[in-house]
């Protein structure tokens, strides 16, 4: 959010100011600490560089093993990095946010990083998420691990912590995601007592679900998505948890409704449809919209790649999950900073445009 530039953020204000909308919803990553790297590489002087000789690394590839993320772990040992939370900057950053329309914000994996260094000291008490707390409390945004909101009559927004569900390396990273979570929420110690009261607090609205015609959950990461990294094309899922959990909502929600995922981490703005088997030969499925487009860098894509790999299929601790993408979605496909606007037409279906600062007057 804080590293859009002014003009990108003057735009959006000034759409928002126009079209006052219902609430707005963030997907999380709200603050992103400054990355300062420093490598220490020996040089070799005296070998020729051939410049002339393709590398295989020139061209993007695909890969259907998941990312071993260890393996750059390990290549990070002659690396010095320091991440910087520079408080002032972050504050600044919510303050440009509209003071008169509500705010339905998420955590993201970034609001939980802890060992940031704060005015010259490194702080591992999860400094970043007390901030975040403080500066939005009593204030037009809710900021919290999951809440559900009304959009017209006829949709339900539920709006869910997904860090939950994503893959957590070490037991180290684990015992620092717990104390962030205890953070967010103080009646919650760990990972798995988020995990079992978001399942709660969905049994706790199935009233609503059976009356919703259109159920739009919004979480940070994506369900499961084709990541470009590193001129790779990498098949992407979260843990089976997640899917338990839209399997609940699916059991509750009577009225047979459509079902949208919408989120952030993956920064490029790019549609598809996940679908997860719930007996042999049906599914359910859910349109997903991942909108990472709110100011950090950009990830890069490719169109040619996507098009090879156009449908995936995972299994993953007893769920079949499929991601799929249509032409057109692969045409959609947009590497630009935005934000998706979504409206209710007057048949009670959803609709879903996309809009780029880069291209706003």
């Amino acid at each position: 959010m804080t590293s859009s530039s002014p003009n990108e953020l003057t735009k959006v204000m000034r759409y928002l100011n126009r079209s006052q909308p219902q609430f707005i919803t963030i997907c999380g990553d709200n603050y992103y600490p400054l990355k300062i790297e420093t490598e220490d590489k020996p040089k070799d002087t005296d070998k020729p560089k051939d410049t002339d000789k393709p590398k295989d690394t020139d061209k993007p590839k695909y890969t259907d093993k998941p990312k071993d993320k260890t393996k750059d772990k390990a290549k990070d040992k002659t690396k010095n990095k320091k991440k910087i939370f520079n408080i002032s900057e972050m504050r600044t950053g919510f303050e440009c946010l509209p003071k008169s329309i509500p705010i339905y914000m998420n955590y993201g994996n970034h609001d939980f990083e802890t060992g940031l260094w704060v005015d010259g000291v490194q702080e591992t008490e999860c400094k970043l998420t007390q901030q975040e707390r403080i500066v939005t409390s009593g204030k037009n945004i809710n900021l919290s691990l999951f809440s559900h909101i009304w959009f017209k009559k006829h949709t339900l927004v539920i709006m869910i912590d997904t860090t939950v569900y994503d893959t957590v390396e070490t037991e180290a990273e684990k015992i620092l995601l717990d104390k962030c979570l205890s953070v967010a929420d103080s009646r919650y110690n760990s990972v798995e007592e988020v995990i079992r009261a978001q399942s709660e607090f969905i049994s706790s609205i199935a009233n609503e679900l059976a009356l919703a015609k259109n159920i739009v959950i919004i979480g940070h990461h994506p369900l499961a998505y084709l990541k470009m990294k590193k001129e790779q094309l990498i098949p992407m899922i979260l843990k089976k948890e997640a899917f338990d959990l839209l399997l609940q909502i699916r059991s509750l929600a009577k009225s047979n409704p459509e079902f949208y995922y919408l989120c952030a981490d993956y920064h490029q703005y790019t549609t598809g449809t996940v679908k997860i088997m719930t007996s042999p030969g049906q599914y359910l499925p859910i349109h997903q919209y991942i909108v990472g487009t709110g100011g950090a860098s950009l990830d890069n894509t490719s169109i040619d790649l996507l098009r090879q790999h156009m449908r995936q299929t995972y299994t993953i601790e007893g769920h079949t999950v499929e991601y799929s993408m249509t032409e057109q979605d692969i045409q959609d496909t947009k590497v630009e900073n935005g934000f998706l606007v979504v409206s209710e037409a007057n048949n009670d279906s959803l609709n879903f445009k996309f809009v780029s600062t880069t291209k706003m007057k």
